[in-house]
């Protein structure tokens, strides 16, 4: 792991946890009510089972705030909001095989009107809204 101009580099399979609730972090995101989640990231499994966490922040493996994660081919976010479940169902899903073994830039967004946008190597694959 490098950290480099207020950016964290993860070169290898690793888990980043904290030792209690990320209180700070979810009290700027509610008061800010949008957000970027964004990751470079090379599939090992093309059909992984999941959602496999590529980027989460949860309580447990089924109240999440949000995850941007791998469902089977495709990449999937799930954001815990007023619409949603506590496990953030319904997610916002890339296209199936978008998780295909290669370096892909995947970004999610939120805006504070609720649109939720999904990203793959600069092209918007999925919009909806989640208020």
């Amino acid at each position: 792991m490098r950290f480099h101009a207020g950016r964290m580099a993860v070169q290898a399979p690793v888990t980043i946890a904290s030792d209690g609730p990320a209180t700070r972090l979810t009290a700027r995101l509610r008061q800010a009510q949008q957000f970027t989640v964004e990751a470079w990231v090379t599939p090992a499994d093309a059909v992984q089972t999941g959602p496999a966490r590529i980027v989460s922040l949860s309580l447990d493996t089924s109240k999440r705030a949000l995850t941007l994660g791998q469902d089977k081919s495709r990449y999937d976010f799930r954001l815990r909001t007023s619409v949603t479940s506590d496990n953030g169902t319904p997610s916002t899903p890339a296209p199936d095989g978008s998780a295909a073994p290669r370096r892909t830039h995947v970004v999610a967004t939120r805006t504070p009107d609720g649109v939720v946008k999904l990203w793959l190597d600069g092209r918007e694959a999925r919009s909806e809204e989640h208020t």
